[in-house]
């Protein structure tokens, strides 16, 4: 399943959002979640962690998950934490990667 970033998503009820990113389960090297950004609002707490499972539809321009609006709210919100390191010795297992497409001329 090819899941591009920016695509939009539908819940059962209507359009609920976009990809914002997707959380690679690096063990396995495959998608564990979608970050869903709601489009309608513009806060820190609008990202909600989608486990890859409720996918029901994936094609190139949109995601149709099966849950209602009501029970994306209540998922995880996604909290950003940036840490920047100068030197990776050997990386140790955290069962998360955050995979970001980067934007033309952005840090």
């Amino acid at each position: 399943m090819e899941i591009p970033i920016n695509a939009q998503v539908e819940c059962i009820d209507g359009v609920c959002g976009r990809i914002e990113c997707m959380l690679v389960n690096p063990v396995v090297d495959k998608v564990a979640y979608l970050v869903v950004k709601e489009v309608e609002i513009e806060s820190p707490l609008s990202e909600y962690i989608v486990p890859i499972g409720l996918v029901k539809v994936a094609n190139t321009d949109t995601i149709k998950l099966c849950c209602t609006k009501a029970e994306l709210v209540e998922m995880d919100p996604l909290l950003q934490v940036e840490i920047r390191m100068t030197y990776l010795e050997v990386y140790t297992g955290a069962p998360l990667a955050v995979v970001r497409r980067k934007l033309a001329g952005r840090q």
